[in-house]
């Protein structure tokens, strides 16, 4: 009886490539796809480790499914920034989050009428538009007004909810300018109070 030999299985193997004394594909010759995964699963890890701490990195990494898993969990986007790891961890709510991201936008809309120079802001994209921010086009008057206007009625509110509870604005301005959270449960407090401030100087 002959006996055929299958394929093995698993992706045919790359020809035409220089390759290392393992047999692995030489360094600089891997392909864009490879190297930008690679590059994904290096940064997740790292988040892994900076958000739930070695131990769990080095538990999850035991199993290449479990490890898998825990990239997931890492690559959500709302741990990629101070005021999205607070939402993802249900210490704030949808429409908190959302005052955090107009007041954020609202900033670097005021600061460019007012020329006050570009936080240092590593998550947020600040050259977005936030939705129902002005309806008027940036170059005219009407846009400056109604910016200037919507600033001081947030910042108003702001200042009041400092007056009564403490340092409100700048842990706002910590959180989301600078992406640097709450320490404590006091400053997530006042993190709440600030947010729930924004909102009311919205209407929302």
């Amino acid at each position: 009886m002959t006996l055929f030999c299958g394929r093995k299985a698993g992706r045919p193997r790359k020809q035409g490539v220089p390759r290392n004394v393992k047999g692995a594909i030489a360094y600089g010759h891997r392909s864009a796809t490879e190297d930008s995964d690679a590059v994904r699963r290096t940064a997740e890890e790292a988040r892994i480790r900076q958000l739930w701490g070695v131990d769990v990195w080095l538990k999850e990494r035991r199993s290449e499914k479990t490890l898998a898993e825990a990239r997931k969990r890492a690559g959500d986007p709302l741990l990629g920034y101070a005021l999205g790891r607070f939402l993802y961890a249900r210490e704030i709510d949808q429409k908190q989050h959302d005052a955090g991201m107009y007041f954020a936008w609202l900033w670097k809309a005021n600061a460019k009428i007012r020329g006050w120079p570009s936080p240092n802001v590593k998550a947020l994209d600040y050259d977005a538009s936030f939705p129902g921010l002005s309806t008027y086009p940036e170059s005219s008057d009407a846009y400056v007004a109604e910016i200037r206007r919507k600033w001081g009625d947030t910042y108003r509110y702001i200042l009041q909810a400092q007056q009564d509870f403490g340092p409100v604005f700048e842990i706002l301005k910590r959180t989301l300018l600078e992406d640097v959270g709450p320490r404590n449960a006091s400053e997530l407090g006042n993190l709440r109070i600030g947010l729930n401030a924004i909102n009311q100087a919205r209407g929302v």
